[in-house]
């Protein structure tokens, strides 16, 4: 099986199921993981995360879920040079003021213990290859939208928030 029909066939199981409910009014703390369970074939495990994230106005929102038979299929391994991208407290000061809407390259470079811009476009070049940013248009940057909640749940992991 090609790597595109491997693709569309968990797009087409995805679209299958029915979508996952908003949270019940009682307080139960467990709903996501609850309907996530519903909706597992019996001794399936899965990991799922999501988030609305605020940004310029406007709310980003994003779900995403993953057998973990597919997870442990992948070398995990080649997931590697995404975690070392976050291994610099720089990069992340630089990922915390994209996020908060400092996108050009100058308003970043004079943000304290950052560097020379020539030292911030290296380490905005390794976020871009690693797929944490984007160029919008020259000397400037952004969280991809599908990477926002990402980032944040591996910030709220690492941290453990």
């Amino acid at each position: 099986m090609s790597r595109l029909d491997d693709i569309e066939r968990r797009l087409a199981a995805l679209e299958e199921q029915p979508p996952l409910s908003a949270p019940p009014s009682s307080e139960d703390a467990f709903w996501a993981l609850n309907t996530l369970a519903k909706h597992l074939p019996e001794g399936e495990g899965a990991v799922l995360f999501t988030g609305i994230i605020p940004v310029n106005g406007q709310a980003v929102s994003w779900q995403y879920g993953v057998p973990t038979s597919e997870v442990n299929r992948v070398n995990w391994s080649e997931l590697a040079p995404a975690f070392a991208a976050l291994g610099s407290p720089v990069r992340l000061t630089l990922l915390q003021q994209i996020a908060s809407g400092v996108q050009d390259v100058s308003e970043l470079a004079a943000t304290e213990g950052i560097g020379t811009t020539g030292q911030v476009y290296h380490h905005l070049r390794a976020l871009v290859a690693a797929g944490w940013l984007r160029a919008t248009n020259r000397g400037h940057y952004e969280i991809p939208g599908n990477r926002l909640v990402p980032l944040y749940t591996c910030l709220v992991a690492g941290g453990d928030l």
